[in-house]
């Protein structure tokens, strides 16, 4: 499911969903209650096909809702903070998604260029 610098292994608990921890850039959206709206850069920790762990440097709020964005993967969503808690600089933050991630695009996969050896 996940390419590229994605590092991706198959987290074993008792969820519904199976959890892949899915280590790549994350861009998270959201809007305060009064009204401002606030971006921040960071790295996911996990996907599920019900949610997505986050690390980011802003708090937000439980309850709020989110735009995901996955731009290493051409993923985005959209859900429901569940849980943030502080840890050191960062906020770990717990998305619900509303629906399971979309593909944005076409993947960024890097083209492999052949080198013909000569012939002998």
């Amino acid at each position: 499911m996940f390419t590229g610098a994605t590092q991706v292994a198959v987290m074993r608990e008792s969820r519904r969903e199976a959890r892949e921890v899915a280590e790549t850039v994350v861009h998270v959206e959201w809007s305060t209650a009064d009204g401002r709206l606030h971006h921040a850069l960071g790295l996911s920790r996990d996907v599920s096909a019900a949610g997505i762990g986050t690390i980011i440097r802003e708090e937000v709020a439980v309850g709020a809702l989110v735009s995901i964005r996955l731009p290493e993967i051409n993923m985005a969503g959209a859900g429901t903070v569940r849980h943030c808690s502080r840890s050191g600089r960062n906020y770990h933050v717990g998305v619900q998604l509303h629906s399971k991630l979309r593909t944005t695009g076409r993947p960024r996969i890097s083209p492999r260029v052949a080198t013909a050896s000569p012939a002998a």
